[in-house]
């Protein structure tokens, strides 16, 4: 029999009441229904319910059964749900993939890192080498680290400093800075390159660069310039004065220092050399001058160098200044301190006894110290006490050794009249030519000569070729690269007694208590060629130096 006008059009399907994720059981019963549904819509019921064809009755289940007829819909809703069911497993099969994967890590300086220079800024010219602010931007970065790097042009790295970006966090953003000292010549062009890399690799994660110049280029060109002393500056000229400042450009680095006066005179000229990397570059010169002027003059200081061509001035500088000011004491106003040497600051050798001069190969001294008086009185040592007065000094009892010297002739009676006139002694007087000691009743009774004394020895037993000269000399070297002044000498050809003695003779008035001499040695072959030489300084007279030495010299 056919139903089919009687099927409903609009059955109800698996799209409709029923949802993706249904289960399996769920899935059976449904199918059962809608087979149900079907069959009923087409008047057909299951198996055993059915009546004999042509009878709305039904029959016995023992009956041959009709084969069934299916509705093209319910297999329409069937091959819907079973496609739904499918892509439910899948779907469940993929969520459980899902929660099992574990998601990967982010590398450092992922896709977000950036790195941004702010100052300087491209084509910059930086004041080297002073120290640089180099600043900027920076996010993404691993532990917010950031290199900072100066390049050269050739690529050459010449200063680096590591930074980390002010984030609140490790990848955040924020500010970075650094200070960099770069040292390189001014006018080198180059390159500041930032940077961050990863832990991993090594690799850049992040960068910035700008192209910059490293200060600006020296101009070649002859130029000196004083820094000391100022424009009207007044000078002290009671002690050396220091002329310093730069040039560049100079032959052979040659810078010539004068005091000028007023009119023009020139007061000093001294030469010094300036101190550079190499000869003609830029450096710095300083020299100490002693300038004879009096208090209140004015006058100017003035460096210059000159052309090895024509002798003409290619560089100069000059400053106006005054020689010391002029002024008049207050009548309660101390006078300056004397720095001039005193009786009890020199050792003195007597040069004569009552008018007549010293027994041949004699020597009689006289050290004054703190109001002890000592020395050799020719054969004996002797020592005793002293008052000391401005001008007036007067001895107490001496106590001598008690050696007798018969030779030379004479010795002894010369000691003996010596120690007595150091009695009769009331008063001195020290001039350039030497020490005055006199009573009030008697003429000059006692002249000394200013000495330093000692000997010229050697290192080892060496021969002194005949005909040699040994020179010894006393030195003021206070001022430093400035020949030394010779202030004493003495001439000794007889080398029979080694080490060899010696005594310098000089002008007492000439010794500053704050100036440094010392004494030189040098022998000469017959030929005059310099065979020995001391290398080593011998202070003497001041700052605590003795009077007494005793000089090494070493062969050339």
């Amino acid at each position: 029999m056919d139903h089919e006008e009687n099927i409903d059009p609009t059955p109800e399907g698996p799209g409709e009441g029923a949802s993706e994720d249904m289960g399996a059981d769920e899935l059976g019963s449904s199918g059962a229904d809608a087979a149900a549904a079907a069959g009923a819509a087409t008047g057909e019921g299951p198996p055993g319910d059915k009546g004999p064809p042509g009878s709305d009755e039904p029959g016995d289940s023992s009956e041959p059964e009709e084969p069934k007829k299916r509705s093209p819909w319910v297999l329409i809703g069937l091959g819907a749900l079973g496609v739904l069911l499918f892509g439910a497993v899948i779907s469940a099969l993929a969520g459980a993939l899902a929660q099992e994967e574990i998601s990967p890590t982010e590398p450092p300086g992922g896709a977000n890192a950036f790195i941004t220079i702010v100052q300087p800024g491209q084509g910059a010219v930086l004041p080297v080498p002073e120290s640089i602010p180099i600043r900027g931007q920076a996010g993404g970065l691993f532990e917010n680290n950031v290199v900072v790097q100066a390049f050269d042009s050739e690529g050459t790295l010449l200063a680096q400093e590591p930074t980390t970006v002010d984030a609140s966090e490790p990848g955040g953003t924020g500010n970075w800075e650094v200070d960099m000292v770069i040292p390189v010549k001014p006018g080198t062009k180059g390159l500041i390159f930032a940077n961050s890399t990863s832990p991993v690799d090594g690799g850049i994660t992040a960068s910035a660069s700008v192209e910059v110049v490293y200060g600006e280029e020296i101009q070649a060109g002859s130029e000196i310039k004083i820094d000391q002393p100022k424009d009207g500056e007044v000078l002290d000229t009671n002690l050396p004065v220091t002329v310093s400042g730069t040039g560049q450009g100079l032959f052979e680095n040659n810078v010539v220092v004068e005091a000028v006066a007023a009119n023009g005179d020139v007061l000093v000229q001294e030469p010094t050399i300036m101190q550079t990397e190499e000869v003609g570059g830029a450096g710095t010169w300083s020299i100490d001058i002693r300038i004879p002027a009096s208090g209140g003059e004015l006058g100017s200081i003035r460096a210059f160098s000159t052309s090895p061509q024509d002798g003409s001035v290619v560089a100069e500088h000059r400053v106006g200044v005054f020689y010391g000011e002029e002024t008049t004491p207050e009548p309660t106003a101390e006078p300056p301190p004397d720095t001039s040497a005193g009786i009890e600051d020199l050792l003195w050798s007597l040069k004569s006894l009552g008018g007549v001069d010293l027994v041949p190969d004699s020597t009689v001294t006289m050290d004054l110290t703190s109001g002890t008086v000592s020395g050799s009185a020719g054969c004996n040592t002797y020592s005793g006490s002293y008052e000391l007065s401005g001008t007036s000094i007067s001895f107490g009892p001496m106590a001598t050794t008690r050696a007798a010297c018969p030779e030379p002739p004479g010795l002894m009676e010369q000691e003996n009249q010596y120690l007595t006139e150091l009695q009769n002694v009331e008063a001195y007087s020290m001039q350039s030519d030497g020490l005055q000691m006199f009573g009030s009743a008697s003429p000059v009774t006692l002249f000394y000569d200013s000495v330093v004394m000692g000997t010229v020895g050697f290192m080892q037993p060496l021969e002194i070729p005949s005909g040699s000269t040994l020179t010894v000399q006393l030195q003021d070297t206070s001022l430093q690269d400035v020949a030394a002044k010779v202030l004493g000498e003495t001439v000794i050809t007889d080398f029979t007694v080694i080490p060899i003695p010696f005594s310098v003779s000089y002008d007492p008035t000439a010794i500053d208590m704050r100036f440094t001499y010392s004494i030189s040695a040098r022998i000469t072959d017959g030929a005059g060629n310099l065979i020995f030489i001391n290398a080593t300084a011998f202070n003497v007279i001041t700052n605590g130096n003795p009077s007494v030495v005793e000089v090494i010299v070493e062969p050339i």
